[in-house]
């Protein structure tokens, strides 16, 4: 009597093998968007602390006449920003970039605060934007105005005006 004696072969069945692609499929599809939640969050967090940030301006500067005496050493010094931002008499965003402070003119001379943040990526440049845009009488991205003072935001130069790395200017009155 011949018998064969058949050795089990070692590896893995197509089966094995498709399930670990798909698997691996899908991880790697979950990781792609997984920046893009970040972005959604930064932009989020930033939506919500910029009012607060003009507000406080606005009651540090209610009894002045204007804001003549603005600058981002007095923001720092008197805590008009969340203490996260502050670094000495520096104040940065959460990307590294300068966030500056200054008086600017929309009616007459030093009516308004000026906020410039720089540094902002592009997609959060978009979306912060859009998501503060009421609380400005003007915006504008990397020189561009976006949103004319006392008019509204206009889309198709906010897309055009946000580039990789953006300095936005918020500017709000008394």
């Amino acid at each position: 009597m011949n018998r064969r004696i058949m050795k089990k072969q070692g590896g893995f069945t197509l089966v094995e093998l498709a399930v670990v692609v798909a698997i691996v499929g899908l991880l790697l599809l979950s990781l792609k968007g997984v920046p893009m939640i970040m972005a959604n969050y930064r932009a989020n967090e930033e939506i919500a602390n910029l009012p607060d940030i003009t507000a406080q301006v606005q009651k540090h500067f209610y009894s002045d006449p204007d804001y003549s005496t603005l600058t981002t050493a007095i923001v720092a010094q008197y805590q008009l920003v969340p203490q996260t931002m502050i670094n000495g008499t520096n104040i940065v965003n959460r990307w590294g970039g300068a966030v500056t402070f200054s008086p600017a003119t929309s009616y007459t001379a030093n009516d308004t605060q000026s906020m410039t943040y720089n540094d902002v990526p592009a997609y959060e440049c978009r979306e912060i934007v859009k998501g503060v845009e009421q609380n400005y009488l003007s915006i504008s991205v990397n020189g561009t105005s976006v949103k004319a003072l006392g008019g509204v935001l206009n889309d198709t130069t906010l897309a055009s005006a946000c580039a990789t790395s953006n300095s936005i200017v918020f500017n709000a009155s008394k």
